[in-house]
């Protein structure tokens, strides 16, 4: 199966296409980078409070792991960080004001000690201090590793059990994790866990990293790898500001979101279902491409399918609340047919 190496933008709503394309003509964002870094940061806001029931037993979170792979100099950190720059906001003002009451705490004792704040990112990717912030954020985090080296690293870092990646490897689907703390004598329990995860990471540490166990135990399968099809040079300085009214068109689609997902812990999460229109382009889509890979890709492509395949319907979630937003229109609780589409257009992309 012949990959698509352009990002298909065009599987996004128009202020988003809007977004990609003037990042990349004013601050030299690669398109691939910038495109895939949406679709991840759009993942986070909507978290748990949205799930797809595929059929009876079969239910898809829109979690996903991306690597941004390229080269030093590519430009993978900074689409990163304006993706995430809405949650990263957020983050500054809940944790500065926790941190204010908690010192009106402790110099009083008087105060009712504040709550927990709510958090979006995280830096320290260890399985445990993932945990900790997940039993305080039932809504899901993203773990941002500038240099995905360093998540792979934080795998059993303290012992040599393997339990990290097993863990990881249960969180990819939303399944339940349970934590023994090292430094103290108790147990995390995080019933539903949302971590999407993204990080660069340079082309030959990625081969060398997902060439042994993490290929063996299906970490590799389960990676969005984003490559830049640009060229290799090194872009000319651009010293062109972005305009504000852009940035703050992407604070309104992550809060429009964000508000729309609020309370869901107290309602519980909302289920979507597929719509027959969607049902029969997922199918049309992946008995052709079931065919082609039965015919002409090696043994070991198939497992990779089968991931593509849970991404697609993954993707399909996303961009049907990502269309129900920018398009300001309620929800049927179905993931349609032209979302359903557009993710299996994504997925030749994968």
């Amino acid at each position: 199966m012949e990959k698509q190496l352009e990002f298909p933008m065009d599987i996004y709503p128009p202020p988003l296409r809007q977004v990609i394309g003037d990042t990349h003509r004013d601050l030299n964002f690669p398109v691939n980078y910038i495109a895939a870094s949406l679709l991840l940061a759009v993942s986070v806001a909507v978290g748990n409070s949205r799930v797809l029931k595929v059929r009876d037993g079969w239910r898809v979170k829109p979690i996903l792991y991306m690597a941004l792979v390229g080269s030093p100099g590519a430009v993978k950190t900074h689409p990163v960080s304006f993706a995430l720059a809405p949650f990263r906001r957020s983050d500054d003002y809940t944790l500065g004001k926790y941190a204010a009451e908690l010192e009106e705490y402790r110099r009083h004792m008087m105060t009712e000690r504040g709550e927990k704040p709510k958090q979006f990112i995280v830096k320290d990717s260890t399985i445990e201090a993932v945990a900790k912030v997940l039993h305080s954020n039932p809504h899901g985090i993203c773990v941002h590793s500038d240099e995905l080296n360093g998540w792979l690293g934080s795998f059993d870092k303290y012992h040599r059990s393997g339990g990290d990646q097993e863990q990881w490897l249960s969180m990819f689907n939303g399944d339940a994790i349970v934590v023994n703390r090292k430094s103290q004598d108790d147990i995390i329990s995080v019933p539903s866990p949302f971590v999407s995860v993204i990080g660069s990471i340079q082309p030959k540490i990625f081969a060398r990293q997902f060439s042994g166990q993490f290929l063996e135990n299906g970490l590799l399968s389960r990676m969005m790898t984003i490559y830049n099809d640009e060229s290799d040079d090194m872009p000319y300085d651009s010293y062109r500001d972005i305009p504000e009214e852009l940035t703050e068109q992407w604070r309104k689609v992550v809060r429009k979101i964000l508000d729309l997902t609020e309370g869901y812990y107290e309602l519980g999460e909302a289920v979507y279902t597929l719509a027959e229109e969607a049902k029969a382009s997922f199918s049309a889509w992946s008995d052709i491409t079931t065919d082609h890979i039965n015919a002409e890709e090696p043994m070991a492509m198939r497992e990779f399918f089968q991931k593509i395949k849970n991404y697609v319907f993954r993707i399909s979630l996303i961009l049907q609340i990502l269309y129900e937003v920018c398009e300001d229109k309620g929800s049927t609780g179905q993931v349609e047919g032209r979302a359903m589409i557009l993710a299996t257009v994504f997925g030749n992309y994968m």
